[in-house]
């Protein structure tokens, strides 16, 4: 049962005026509050025909890597919001092109999913979580199982890396905002289709405790605390518990709409 001051802080979550880190653009914010808002029984359709207007993506080019990556560019992590939001709003028609592109989209030879509909050439293994809970929440499980699979074989203590898909090239670890992602996305599968995650889910959760143990860490973008909520509310008390506290003084009515959609979708969750 969601508590009533969340119910009426979500209500009040305005839209953006800038567009600030993609906040007024991209699809994604309007899907996390239309989430949000159909699990404590708003009218979600202003989120909805914003998502659908916004053409389920970033809308706004932007360079990653040092390439070029147009505004039209359709983006797995921005895919998932928007069908999860389309699944509570019975829109098949939408989840089913969608789960069309996350197809055109493909894999690296190595089994991890592409990054989005334009190739960059990078191994992002929060992107391969992503697209295992997409295929699962469609009832696709022998794909899920696929990509659970690899992510079990290219886990190291407890945490993925990325790589350069042309050269192999080892890059930076996930941080503790996309661990946590990963972990929920995990979660989620678990929670839907029985497929076991739990030795994933342990060993990445031992890495977040780790990071976590002083202070929480937002992340690289500064975003983190809501999805750390969201990954440990039911496994882990400690976490959990400080991360509530902050998404509800903080995430909840950060200056970003982005952070507050998602922070409205956290705390709406539930395991």
């Amino acid at each position: 049962m969601i508590d009533k001051k969340i119910k009426t802080a979500i209500s009040e979550i305005k839209f953006p005026e800038t567009d600030i880190y993609h906040e007024k653009n991209s699809a994604d914010g309007y899907a996390f509050l239309g989430c949000a808002k159909e699990k404590v029984e708003l009218d979600s359709t202003d989120c909805y025909e914003l998502v659908k207007s916004s053409n389920f993506c970033l809308n706004k080019s932007q360079k990653i890597r040092g390439g070029e990556v147009p505004a039209n560019t359709m983006y797995v992590y921005t895919m998932w919001p928007c069908i999860e939001f389309l699944n509570l709003r019975k829109d098949q028609k939408n989840v089913s092109m969608l789960m069309d592109t996350l197809d055109k989209i493909g894999r690296y030879p190595n089994g991890m999913m592409r990054y989005c509909t334009t190739e960059i050439n990078y191994i992002v293994p929060n992107v391969t979580s992503c697209a295992a809970l997409l295929y699962a929440l469609d009832g696709q499980i022998e794909k899920t199982k696929d990509l659970v699979s690899v992510l079990l074989k290219e886990q190291k203590d407890g945490n993925w890396r990325y790589y350069d898909a042309l050269t192999g090239e080892p890059l930076r670890w996930e941080d503790s905002f996309h661990l946590a992602m990963i972990v929920y996305h995990l979660r989620e599968i678990q929670n839907k289709i029985q497929i076991d995650t739990q030795n994933i889910i342990a060993r990445s959760l031992e890495k977040l405790k780790a990071v976590n143990r002083k202070s929480l860490d937002p992340g690289s973008i500064g975003w983190g605390i809501p999805m750390l909520y969201a990954a440990t509310k039911n496994l882990d008390s400690d976490l959990s518990e400080r991360a509530f506290v902050r998404t509800l003084e903080e995430s909840l009515v950060h200056e970003n709409f982005r952070v507050r959609a998602y922070a409205a979708w956290a705390l709406t969750k539930e395991f």
